[in-house]
């Protein structure tokens, strides 16, 4: 059983420091799309970036909505 646990913290672990590697993606993404906006908008002043609204992420665990339970 140990080893099983043991090996379930390696992996989850792993998923943490890859999830820190995309923030730093998505910080970097970012940083360049709001550049190229800055550019576009030299050659075109009328030009403003239309954002895509995110999805909300929500998570349920056993029939409960975590985002309602978080919020007291």
């Amino acid at each position: 059983m140990v080893l099983v646990a043991d090996e379930l913290k390696r992996k989850r672990s792993d998923i943490g420091s890859k999830i820190e590697e995309l923030r730093a993606q998505i910080v970097s993404l970012e940083r360049q799309q709001a550049a190229f906006d800055v550019v576009i908008q030299t050659y075109e002043p009328e030009y403003s970036p239309i954002e895509a609204p995110r999805p909300t992420t929500r998570r349920k665990r056993q029939g409960v909505d975590e985002a309602s339970v978080n919020t007291a």
